[in-house]
Protein backbone atom coordinates (compact mmCIF):
# COMPACT_ATOMS: atom_id res chain seq x y z
CA UNK A 1 0.00 0.00 0.00
CA UNK A 2 1.46 3.40 -0.70
CA UNK A 3 1.00 6.31 1.21
CA UNK A 4 -1.17 8.05 -1.47
CA UNK A 5 -3.80 4.67 -1.23
CA UNK A 6 -3.17 5.01 2.75
CA UNK A 7 -4.14 7.98 2.99
CA UNK A 8 -7.06 7.81 0.63
CA UNK A 9 -8.18 4.86 2.33
CA UNK A 10 -8.01 6.87 5.86
CA UNK A 11 -9.19 10.29 5.03
CA UNK A 12 -11.47 9.02 2.30
CA UNK A 13 -13.23 5.88 2.73
CA UNK A 14 -13.06 5.17 6.01
CA UNK A 15 -14.91 8.39 7.41
CA UNK A 16 -17.54 8.25 4.84
CA UNK A 17 -18.54 4.67 5.50
CA UNK A 18 -18.70 5.53 9.25
CA UNK A 19 -20.59 8.32 8.60
CA UNK A 20 -23.06 6.17 6.77
CA UNK A 21 -23.34 3.21 9.14
CA UNK A 22 -22.17 4.87 12.76
CA UNK A 23 -23.34 8.55 12.47
CA UNK A 24 -23.73 9.28 16.12
CA UNK A 25 -20.30 7.95 16.74
CA UNK A 26 -18.09 8.52 13.87
CA UNK A 27 -16.10 11.40 15.13
CA UNK A 28 -15.21 10.10 18.33
CA UNK A 29 -14.13 6.66 16.23
CA UNK A 30 -11.81 8.65 14.03
CA UNK A 31 -9.73 10.08 16.63
CA UNK A 32 -5.96 9.60 15.94
CA UNK A 33 -4.41 8.27 17.86
CA UNK A 34 -6.32 5.25 19.14
CA UNK A 35 -4.52 4.40 22.76
CA UNK A 36 -5.64 1.65 25.07
CA UNK A 37 -3.80 0.52 28.32
CA UNK A 38 -4.02 0.09 31.81
CA UNK A 39 -1.60 2.36 33.24
CA UNK A 40 -3.55 5.53 33.66
CA UNK A 41 -4.90 4.24 37.18
CA UNK A 42 -1.39 2.95 37.93
CA UNK A 43 0.69 4.67 41.29
CA UNK A 44 4.14 4.93 40.58
CA UNK A 45 5.16 5.16 43.87
CA UNK A 46 3.46 1.55 44.58
CA UNK A 47 4.76 -1.91 43.22
CA UNK A 48 3.31 -1.93 39.79
CA UNK A 49 2.57 -5.77 39.48
CA UNK A 50 0.19 -5.46 42.76
CA UNK A 51 -2.27 -2.91 41.46
CA UNK A 52 -5.60 -3.10 39.70
CA UNK A 53 -5.96 -1.54 36.90
CA UNK A 54 -8.39 -0.65 34.50
CA UNK A 55 -8.08 -1.56 30.63
CA UNK A 56 -9.44 1.65 29.05
CA UNK A 57 -9.16 4.15 25.85
CA UNK A 58 -6.75 6.50 27.10
CA UNK A 59 -6.65 9.46 25.20
CA UNK A 60 -4.21 11.35 23.18
CA UNK A 61 0.08 11.76 24.04
CA UNK A 62 -0.96 15.12 25.75
CA UNK A 63 -3.16 13.19 27.98
CA UNK A 64 -0.77 10.29 29.01
CA UNK A 65 2.77 12.12 29.02
CA UNK A 66 2.33 13.30 32.59
CA UNK A 67 1.88 9.47 33.74
CA UNK A 68 5.07 8.05 31.70
CA UNK A 69 6.85 11.20 33.05
CA UNK A 70 6.01 10.16 36.71
CA UNK A 71 6.40 6.27 36.11
CA UNK A 72 10.05 7.01 34.26
CA UNK A 73 10.75 9.49 37.23
CA UNK A 74 10.40 6.37 39.66
CA UNK A 75 12.08 3.87 37.50
CA UNK A 76 14.90 6.16 37.41
CA UNK A 77 15.38 6.59 40.80
CA UNK A 78 15.23 2.50 41.34
CA UNK A 79 17.39 1.78 38.42
CA UNK A 80 20.29 3.86 36.52
CA UNK A 81 18.62 6.62 35.37
CA UNK A 82 17.14 6.62 31.87
CA UNK A 83 17.21 9.83 29.89
CA UNK A 84 14.02 9.26 27.58
CA UNK A 85 12.31 12.05 25.61
CA UNK A 86 8.75 11.48 25.64
CA UNK A 87 7.97 12.39 22.18
CA UNK A 88 4.73 11.04 20.50
CA UNK A 89 6.60 7.93 18.54
CA UNK A 90 8.21 6.90 21.74
CA UNK A 91 4.94 7.56 23.53
CA UNK A 92 2.78 5.21 20.97
CA UNK A 93 5.92 2.37 21.39
CA UNK A 94 5.57 2.27 25.31
CA UNK A 95 2.41 2.23 25.36
CA UNK A 96 2.10 -0.38 22.21
CA UNK A 97 5.00 -2.90 24.32
CA UNK A 98 3.25 -2.44 27.92
CA UNK A 99 0.10 -3.85 26.16
CA UNK A 100 1.98 -6.37 24.97
CA UNK A 101 3.76 -7.09 28.20
CA UNK A 102 0.25 -7.32 30.16
CA UNK A 103 -0.65 -10.35 27.36
CA UNK A 104 -0.37 -13.82 28.56
CA UNK A 105 2.79 -15.63 26.83
CA UNK A 106 3.45 -11.50 25.21
CA UNK A 107 6.23 -10.79 23.17
CA UNK A 108 7.17 -8.18 20.48
CA UNK A 109 10.21 -8.58 18.17
CA UNK A 110 11.61 -5.19 17.80
CA UNK A 111 13.42 -3.89 14.58
CA UNK A 112 15.31 -0.83 14.35
CA UNK A 113 18.58 1.63 14.07
CA UNK A 114 20.59 0.91 17.10
CA UNK A 115 20.35 3.93 19.62
CA UNK A 116 16.53 4.78 18.34
CA UNK A 117 15.08 4.04 21.76
CA UNK A 118 14.01 0.06 21.55
CA UNK A 119 16.02 -1.09 24.93
CA UNK A 120 14.71 2.00 26.31
CA UNK A 121 11.62 2.14 25.94
CA UNK A 122 11.35 -1.94 26.42
CA UNK A 123 12.82 -1.09 30.14
CA UNK A 124 9.94 1.65 30.70
CA UNK A 125 7.05 -0.70 29.84
CA UNK A 126 8.17 -3.84 31.49
CA UNK A 127 8.81 -1.60 34.55
CA UNK A 128 4.99 -0.49 34.35
CA UNK A 129 3.76 -3.49 33.26
CA UNK A 130 5.95 -5.10 36.61
CA UNK A 131 8.11 -7.22 35.40
CA UNK A 132 11.34 -7.51 36.12
CA UNK A 133 13.91 -7.19 33.19
CA UNK A 134 16.50 -10.29 32.12
CA UNK A 135 19.01 -9.59 29.81
CA UNK A 136 22.34 -11.84 29.07
CA UNK A 137 25.85 -10.38 30.76
CA UNK A 138 28.35 -11.51 28.19
CA UNK A 139 32.00 -12.74 29.66
CA UNK A 140 34.79 -13.54 27.61
CA UNK A 141 34.01 -17.72 27.61
CA UNK A 142 29.97 -16.98 26.97
CA UNK A 143 29.18 -20.18 24.96
CA UNK A 144 25.56 -22.08 24.60
CA UNK A 145 25.85 -24.05 27.55
CA UNK A 146 26.35 -20.65 29.58
CA UNK A 147 23.20 -19.58 27.61
CA UNK A 148 21.47 -22.77 28.91
CA UNK A 149 22.40 -21.90 32.36
CA UNK A 150 21.19 -18.17 32.05
CA UNK A 151 17.81 -19.47 31.19
CA UNK A 152 17.72 -21.94 33.86
CA UNK A 153 18.53 -19.11 36.23
CA UNK A 154 15.90 -17.02 34.66
CA UNK A 155 12.71 -20.11 34.25
CA UNK A 156 13.80 -21.13 38.20
CA UNK A 157 12.83 -16.87 39.05
CA UNK A 158 10.14 -16.60 36.75
CA UNK A 159 7.47 -18.14 39.26
CA UNK A 160 8.35 -15.25 41.71
CA UNK A 161 7.41 -12.84 39.68
CA UNK A 162 7.11 -12.15 35.65
CA UNK A 163 10.08 -11.44 33.70
CA UNK A 164 10.87 -9.82 29.99
CA UNK A 165 13.63 -11.55 28.60
CA UNK A 166 15.40 -9.10 26.68
CA UNK A 167 17.51 -10.09 23.93
CA UNK A 168 19.88 -8.18 20.89
CA UNK A 169 22.02 -8.35 17.92
CA UNK A 170 25.13 -8.13 20.10
CA UNK A 171 23.84 -11.51 22.16
CA UNK A 172 24.41 -12.92 19.24
CA UNK A 173 27.51 -14.57 19.41
CA UNK A 174 26.95 -18.22 18.14
CA UNK A 175 24.86 -18.84 15.54
CA UNK A 176 22.96 -21.93 17.41
CA UNK A 177 22.19 -19.04 20.16
CA UNK A 178 19.39 -18.24 17.54
CA UNK A 179 18.15 -22.14 17.40
CA UNK A 180 17.62 -21.60 21.32
CA UNK A 181 15.86 -18.46 20.97
CA UNK A 182 13.76 -20.29 18.46
CA UNK A 183 12.84 -22.11 20.95
CA UNK A 184 11.80 -20.14 23.29
CA UNK A 185 9.73 -18.04 21.33
CA UNK A 186 7.81 -21.21 19.86
CA UNK A 187 7.78 -23.49 22.77
CA UNK A 188 7.76 -21.07 25.96
CA UNK A 189 10.92 -22.94 27.08
CA UNK A 190 13.94 -24.78 26.50
CA UNK A 191 14.23 -28.46 26.87
CA UNK A 192 17.00 -30.36 28.37
CA UNK A 193 17.52 -27.75 30.93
Amino acid sequence: MTAEDRSIFEEEIIPEALKKDFSESAEHAMTNPILFGDFLTLDPGMDMIDQWRLYEDVGDFDHIKPQWVKILDVYNEENPPMELVMFKNALYHIVTISRIFRMPRGNSLMIGVGGSGKTSTCKLAAFSSGMKLFTLTLARNYNLESLLENFREMYENVVTRPKVFLFNDSHIIQENFLEVINTVITNGMVYGI
